[in-house]
């Protein structure tokens, strides 16, 4: 049976049976999202963690925005073998030349992201522009579907 259900901020709605249906917002569009890979000097690591705090106030504080979230890439995969295997991922013990980071954020729908941009621009640019090594890896879009299980199943 599939269920078309509206997300309100970013809690989920589970039902008794699986759906798959897309994150949609009150007004009936669909969620938008932006991801950005940012690679940071490592000398800058304290300097851009204390930014980013900085930056995820200041963006859960504009209308619009779901969520917003910050990782800092601190384990890796021993290789493929040990992925299929299931095994536990392994600390970084170093970082060589950059530390990466990876910005999730959701927002209401695409213009209510792009409202934003502006005035983070105007308030975060520099400061973003003296911790990083290069431009960021951007990705934006829409959300496809959102998976809900059926508990009672498993």
């Amino acid at each position: 049976m599939v269920k078309r259900q509206f997300a309100i901020k970013s809690r989920s709605i589970i039902t008794k049976s699986s759906i798959l249906v897309p994150t949609i917002n009150r007004k009936g569009d669909l969620m938008f999202y932006e991801i950005c890979i940012y690679e940071a000097k490592i000398e800058k690591q304290a300097e851009i963690e204390e930014l980013m705090k900085e930056v995820r106030e200041f963006y859960l504080s504009q209308p619009g925005v779901i969520d917003v979230r910050y990782i800092k890439r601190t384990h890796r995969q021993k290789d493929f073998n040990a992925v299929k295997a299931g095994e536990a991922p392994i600390e970084l013990t170093r970082y060589m030349g950059k530390v990466t980071y990876v910005l999730f954020w959701q927002a209401e729908n695409k213009e209510a992201q792009a409202a934003l941009y502006p005035l983070a621009f105007e308030k975060f640019y520099k400061r973003w522009n003296r911790c990083l090594t290069t431009m960021p890896k951007i990705i934006l879009g829409e959300d496809i579907a959102d998976l809900r299980i059926d508990r009672d199943a498993l």
